[in-house]
This record gives C-alpha cells, structure tokens and sequence, in this order.
C-alpha cells in the first residue's frame, strides 16, 4: 500500500484515496489487483498462481511498473465510483428502453488502468506453435 500513496502523491487530482482508511485502500486495491489479473495478458505465466512473471517471446519479465499502476488506477476508479456501471455500455435510454454496447469492449476496467495496460493484453488470437497437432 505504501508504493500506492507513493503513486498518489505525484497524481493530480488524487485525494479521495488519502481520505481513506488504510483497511478500506487495501481492499480496493485487493479487488482492483484481482481484476486486472483476470485479463488475458500476453504471453505465458511462469507461475499459473500469478500472471508474472511471464514467458513471452522466449524471455521471462517480470511485473512491469505500468501494471502495477494500472491496479493503482482501477483501485481509484473503485473508490471513486460507488455505483458500479457495467463499463462496455456505449448509452442508456429510458424513453423506449435501449442499451447500446460498445464495440470495443474494455473487460470492465477504468480508462487509465487499460491506457496503462496498452500492449501488455491479447488483443486477438495467439496460437503457440506447440499448439498445433498434425492429424493422419
């Protein structure tokens, strides 16, 4: 928690998270973390409890700094919006009721966590060769 209000301290506009318990900081970024380990990150997890470090390319790396700002955003995120919104929704009518997705689904994280995350997460298929199996 020490290197998220090291974070926030250099982050405008960030001071709802000091105005907060460290047991509530915690929790956020506790959920936050266990959302961002729910994506589908590139490459292979070394370890299947944790996604880094990471196989990716033949060379093994470790949790980048932009990851571990990218759970700091979203725990943010989590502090600062008490009603949850299902986050791939484009617009809402209530006038004939529609809903509207986007077509670009962000998996239900903040716009500074998934900025953060640019080029660390799939985008597309990826089939490792071993993958391949000839059938006779």
């Amino acid at each position: 928690m020490l290197d998220a209000d090291t974070y926030f301290k250099s982050r405008f506009n960030s001071d709802l998270w000091f105005e907060l318990s460290d047991e509530d900081k915690q929790k956020a970024l506790d959920t936050a973390q266990r959302r961002i380990y729910l994506l589908p990150f590139i490459g292979n997890a070394c370890d299947m409890s944790c996604p880094f470090p990471r196989y990716i390319g033949g060379k093994v790396y470790e949790m980048p700094d932009c990851v571990e700002y990218a759970i700091y955003e979203e725990a943010y995120s989590i502090v600062d919006n008490n009603i949850v919104v299902d986050k791939n929704v484009r617009s809402i009518s209530l006038g004939s009721a529609s809903v509207t997705f986007s077509d670009n689904p962000d998996f239900g994280i903040c716009q500074k966590a998934k900025e953060y995350l640019s080029g660390w997460i799939r985008t597309g298929f990826e089939i490792p060769p071993d993958g391949y199996i000839e059938i006779y």
